[in-house]
């Protein structure tokens, strides 16, 4: 395995069960450490054999987040499997649900229920009277007829 494979597979593992930042950083740090083992002789084939496979270097990050991602680390687990058995590649894809889009759409969905029955409530309101007019003429013509 080369440098670049590696790294590509870790980023390809990393992608969508870690924020990109994290993916960044990481394949950052490797191609870094790639360079470094270089300068001490070291092929990349050594340095790659040395790592291990980049799929569970990616679990241990991901299960370093402590919790963020929740669902990833079974998800990955059957990609790893898969990987090493040879069988169909199907790549699965997690949302973080920490992100502050999640919380603001969350936020907004609460606003606009109570927007929602704000509104509904106003109406009923704004036409009690008329159907308590309505009702009372209802049970004063029943009242006539029965008598």
């Amino acid at each position: 395995m080369t440098k670049k494979e590696f790294i590509r597979e870790l980023r390809e593992a990393l992608d969508g069960i870690v924020p990109s930042s994290i993916v960044e950083e990481n394949a950052a740090y490797y191609e870094g450490y790639f360079e470094s083992q270089k300068d001490l002789g070291k092929t990349e084939k050594e340095i790659c054999e040395e790592l291990g496979n980049p799929r569970l270097i990616a679990k241990s990050i991901a299960e370093a987040r402590g919790g963020e991602g929740y669902g990833a680390y079974q998800e990955m687990d059957e990609e790893i499997d898969r990987k090493e058995t040879d069988g169909p590649k199907v790549k699965a894809r997690v949302y973080d649900l920490n992100s502050w889009k999640v919380k603001l759409g969350c936020f907004l969905s609460i606003l606009v229920m109570i927007l929602i029955f704000v509104i509904i409530f106003h109406v009923f309101a704004a036409l009690s009277p008329f159907i308590l007019a309505a009702l009372v003429i209802y049970f004063i013509f029943r009242l006539i007829r029965k008598s």
